[in-house]
């Protein structure tokens, strides 16, 4: 089962611990959203590339939200939306 595949699963792990140390860095006091923003932004890339290798979709090697988005066969516009607003937070060199 594609789920089950080893770099899936790294994904889609890495993911978790990256939204959930965004959400302790947007807690401190004072918080730091630029590192809240830069962590979210890097959960959602390794979650759509979870999603496109679960799918059994080629994994372009890019920090590209939209493009990754775009790959996904029936993404939701909030889907990209999403993409959209996290990419100005993410690494600018593909």
């Amino acid at each position: 089962m594609l789920l089950e595949r080893p770099e899936v699963q790294a994904w889609w792990a890495l993911s978790g611990s990256d939204i959930r140390v965004a959400a302790v860095v947007a807690n401190l006091n004072p918080p730091e959203w630029h590192l809240a923003c830069f962590l979210s932004q890097q959960a959602a890339e390794k979650a759509l590339k979870a999603a496109l290798g679960a799918g059994g979709l080629p994994v372009p090697r890019t920090h590209d939200l939209v493009l990754l988005v775009e790959r996904l066969p029936a993404s939701p516009p909030a889907v990209l939306d999403a993409a959209l607003l996290l990419s100005a937070y993410g690494v600018a060199a593909d």
